[in-house]
C-alpha cells in the first residue's frame, strides 16, 4: 500500500510539473463594456473594460491593447483624447494616464490615488507641453515633464474635487466642468462660473466643448445644453 502511494505520488508530481512546462496560457478581456473613444484620420480609439481597441474605418479590422501586450497598467480605459499630433492620451481606471505615440507608450502617472472613485474623468494635452487631467473625487491635475501640480478645492478656487471635462479654446483659455460650475482658468487667473454669480443655470458641468467661432457648449446634468461665448 504504501508503495503504491508512492507511485501515486510521483505521477501526480510529474503530471503538475509537465503543464507547468508545456501549457500556453491565452487572456481574454470582456471589451462588451465601451467607456471611451475618439477618432484619430481613419482610425476610431475605443475604451473598453477589457482594454483599448483600434478600430480602422476603412476594413473594421481591430488591434486590441490589454495588460498582456502592452505596458498599460489596467483593462479598464476610462478616456481618451487624440492631439494634432497624432498621440493618443489614454486615462485608465484609478492605475495612471498613457501616451500612446505610434507603438511607443509612456506612462505620464502612476496615481498616487486609490479607490474607483478616482479614475480619470478628463485628459487633455495643451500648446505648452502641459498635460491637463480631471479626476472623478480628486480634482485636477497638470503635468509636464516630471512635475506634477495638483489643484483640490483646499488649496486652489477649484469649485469641486469631480473634474468631468476639460477644454481648452483658441486663445489657450483652459475651461473645466465640475460638481460646483464652470472653471475658466486664463494664465493664473482663475474664475469659477456657478447660479450664484452667473446665468450658468446649473453646478453639474458633465462636458465642455468649444467650436469653430469659439463658443463654449455646455452639457449638464439636470439643466439641459447651454451655449457660452466665454
Amino acid at each position: 500500500m504504501k508503495l503504491s502511494k508512492f507511485f501515486i505520488c510521483i505521477l501526480v508530481f510529474a503530471s503538475v510539473n509537465l503543464a507547468q512546462t508545456t501549457s500556453k496560457w491565452t487572456i481574454y478581456s470582456n471589451g462588451n463594456k465601451v467607456s471611451a473613444f475618439a477618432e484619430d484620420n481613419n482610425y476610431l480609439w475605443i475604451g473598453t473594460f477589457g482594454g483599448l481597441v483600434r478600430l480602422d474605418k476603412s476594413n473594421e479590422t481591430m488591434k486590441f491593447y490589454n495588460r498582456a501586450n502592452s505596458p498599460m497598467p489596467s483593462n479598464a480605459v476610462s478616456v481618451i483624447t487624440t492631439d494634432a499630433f497624432g498621440n493618443k492620451w489614454i486615462g485608465t481606471n484609478c492605475l495612471g494616464v498613457l501616451k500612446l505615440s505610434g507603438e511607443q507608450w509612456n506612462l505620464i502617472s502612476s496615481d498616487s490615488y486609490s479607490g474607483d472613485g478616482n479614475s480619470p474623468n478628463a485628459v487633455m494635452p495643451d500648446t505648452h507641453g502641459n498635460l491637463w487631467v480631471g479626476y472623478q473625487d480628486g480634482g485636477l491635475s497638470v503635468f509636464n515633464d516630471s512635475n506634477r501640480i495638483d489643484y483640490h478645492t483646499w488649496n486652489s478656487s477649484l469649485p469641486s474635487e469631480h473634474v468631468y471635462s476639460i477644454a481648452i479654446d483658441k486663445n489657450g483659455i483652459v475651461w473645466i466642468g465640475t460638481g460646483g460650475g464652470l472653471v475658466k482658468i486664463n494664465g493664473t487667473t482663475w474664475t469659477v462660473y456657478s447660479p450664484q454669480n452667473s446665468d450658468l443655470p446649473s453646478y453639474y458641468v458633465y462636458s465642455v466643448a468649444v467650436d469653430n467661432q469659439n463658443d463654449l457648449w455646455l452639457a449638464t446634468l439636470d439643466k439641459g445644453l447651454i451655449k457660452f461665448d466665454g
